[in-house]
């Protein structure tokens, strides 16, 4: 019960600012640099009053369900990674890119309807350049209510499937 926020359906990614020392709930010493010491809402999903024409409950502009995030040190990118379900999120899970410094947010992938995108994984240097590497597992699967999977998708289709992003500029050497 130490912390508490307001109700966010779409969810929220939050920034914490750190400190080099704190104590836990037992007021015994964290020996760490990193603790947690203040919170606030970095992005947040915006819920709809009622799922729109294409079944999304969440904003299409905006997050929905957050599931995982990585950083893309040297570039101020944090990518956003989305497990959501229609009705309570987005028909199409996406991953996003929001940028730490100017707050933009971008949405980099969209995955097939019932996919989840996970697996995002930052390579800040293979042979001089960075990549961004991303799954959608089970695309295809848990559609909405009276859709149907159309007549032209495969077994082959319905398997994960993994982008690669890149190459991002070479990062200046000190």
């Amino acid at each position: 019960d130490q912390v508490r926020m307001d109700k966010n359906t779409c969810g929220v990614v939050f920034a914490g600012a750190t400190a080099r020392s704190g104590v836990d709930t037992a007021g015994a010493p964290i020996a760490s640099e990193y603790v947690v010491s203040a919170l606030r809402p970095a992005v947040a999903g915006r819920p709809l009053d009622a799922p729109d024409a294409a079944n999304n409950g969440c904003d299409p502009e905006a997050i929905a369900n957050p599931d995982n995030v990585t950083f893309l040190a040297g570039h101020g990118l944090l990518t956003i990674a989305e497990d959501t379900k229609t009705k309570r999120g987005h028909t199409n899970a996406s991953l996003w890119t929001w940028d730490v410094q100017g707050g933009s947010l971008v949405r980099i992938l969209s995955a097939p309807v019932g996919g989840e995108v996970t697996g995002i994984h930052w390579i800040p240097d293979l042979l001089g350049h960075g990549y961004l590497t991303a799954v959608v597992q089970h695309p295809w699967d848990e559609l909405p209510e009276g859709q149907v999977i159309p007549a032209d998708i495969t077994e082959e289709d319905k398997r994960s499937l993994t982008a690669v992003f890149g190459p991002f500029p070479p990062l200046a050497r000190p």
